[in-house]
């Protein structure tokens, strides 16, 4: 391909060594691994969601922030909320369940 003919420069592309139709198949490595991103994230954002209504059920209210809060939180950063939210809910850090602990 002749950019400036003037200049006598030239563009070549290498060929596609693994390609299908004209498809890079290492193209669909990332858009994989954002859509495995985005599952996790929505997994970790219903599993808040459905303990933060349990947990509404058996000990009162959240600890801190409500639960669309809680949502929004493990659905921004995936596994690092929801284990937040877990050692604030559900661990022996939280009062309400050192009731059942032997020290």
């Amino acid at each position: 391909m002749l950019l400036f003919p003037a200049l006598q420069l030239t563009v070549t592309y290498p060929k596609a060594t693994a390609s299908a139709d004209g498809f890079e198949i290492l193209a669909i490595i990332p858009i994989l691994a954002l859509v495995f991103t985005v599952l996790v994230h929505l997994a970790c954002a219903i599993a808040v969601s459905d303990d933060c209504s349990r947990y509404r059920k058996e000990m009162g209210d959240t600890v801190f922030l409500s639960r669309f809060i809680w949502v929004v939180i493990a659905l921004l950063t995936g596994p690092i909320g929801l284990a937040i939210y877990w050692v604030m809910h559900r661990s022996t850090i939280n009062p309400a369940n050192q009731a059942g602990v032997e020290t």
